[in-house]
């Protein structure tokens, strides 16, 4: 019964491929991203996707209670309040962090 519920199921369904966002802007802010994220959240970015809409909310717990110390991480790490892009992608804060302080991801 089971096996004529799956070949039932497998004839129906429909196959989509999957399409992944871009990285179009990620490429052009790689050195900046690949640094803000290995000091916030101790990933390398190359290891990892991440897309031109990944957000802070992608690493934090459903709840969201950490996000209000990521942000202050951030402050502390970089000098730098993105309260005002909080929610936005991390090639946006990054961007946001650049304008602010252009020295912000030299060494």
């Amino acid at each position: 019964m089971l096996e004529k519920i799956r070949t039932w199921y497998l004839k129906r369904k429909i196959k989509k491929p999957i399409k992944f966002s871009s990285q179009n802007e990620v490429r052009k802010y790689h050195d900046e991203l690949k640094i803000f994220v290995d000091e916030i959240f101790s990933y390398d970015i190359d290891g990892i996707f991440i897309s031109d809409e990944s957000s802070i909310y992608d690493f934090i717990d459903l709840e969201g209670r950490d996000f209000p110390k990521i942000i202050q991480k951030i402050k502390d790490k970089f000098n730098v309040d993105i309260t005002k892009v909080k929610n936005k992608s991390f090639v946006e804060i990054v961007k946001y962090m650049m304008n602010k302080n252009p020295q912000v991801f030299k060494k």
